[in-house]
């Protein structure tokens, strides 16, 4: 997981993601796909996406089912 957003945490999702700042990262309880702790997660690979170049992306939803889709990202050469 590099990215959690939990519904009714306040934040500015834009801000989140291009800040320089990881979020989170020293705590286990944020990486469980549930909502069970209140606040968001962001790891440091974030801040080098270009430099870890992934290949494919998880997308999970949580509401009254889990949903989630892999993605294969295109290639950028």
């Amino acid at each position: 997981m590099v990215f959690k957003l939990v519904a009714n945490v306040a934040a500015d999702v834009y801000h989140l993601w291009t800040s320089a700042d990881s979020l989170n990262e020293d705590n286990e309880d944020v990486l469980t796909v549930s909502s069970d702790f209140p606040g968001h997660y962001k790891n440091r690979l974030v801040q080098n996406w270009q430099m870890t170049n992934p290949k494919q992306v998880g997308k999970f939803l949580k509401s009254a089912s889990m949903l989630s889709r892999a993605t294969k990202l295109p290639d950028t050469g």
